[in-house]
């Protein structure tokens, strides 16, 4: 099973697919995924406000590793989800990390859109508190903040 998210990751987990790709039991695979979080093995990122933490609430799956995604993945993997996995692996730490509809993740009362150089304020545009986590940038300038800056949370 942790072969096969590290494949398919960033994604919406859907249990019945998972189930039947895989051939296990759908009752199972929440209880399976969710060892997978407490071993730090993957990082599940739900909604502002969800209750009790279901399973089915869950946005966005994420390996916890990106040397996981490297050792794992059968292609290189894609560029944009090691710097959400970075993003996620260096704040969830010490903040509890959360989907927004407007950007990628919501923490405190802060939204952060996690994006490379050329990433622009468009998506953030008329949101408050709003950032740009940008990759291979060395400083912070207005809404952009460097994504190896996260790293001084550890």
């Amino acid at each position: 099973m942790f072969y096969f998210l590290a494949q398919h990751v960033p994604f919406k987990p859907n249990i019945s697919k998972i189930g039947k790709t895989l051939g296990i039991d759908r009752n199972e695979i929440p209880d399976l995924l969710e060892y997978l979080n407490r071993a730090q093995l993957i990082s599940m990122v739900k909604m502002p406000g969800n209750g009790l933490g279901a399973i089915r609430d869950v946005e966005k799956l994420f390996l916890n590793n990106t040397n996981l995604a490297y050792a794992l993945s059968n292609e290189t993997p894609d560029i944009g989800t090691l710097r959400e996995t970075a993003f996620c692996q260096m704040t969830c730490v010490t903040e509890k990390v959360s989907a927004s509809l407007a950007t990628d993740y919501y923490i405190g009362d802060s939204s952060f859109e996690v994006g490379g150089l050329n990433k622009g304020t468009q998506q953030i545009a008329g949101v408050p508190n709003s950032y740009i986590v940008r990759d291979d940038t060395e400083y912070r300038a207005f809404n952009f903040i460097p994504l190896w800056h996260f790293g001084f949370l550890y």
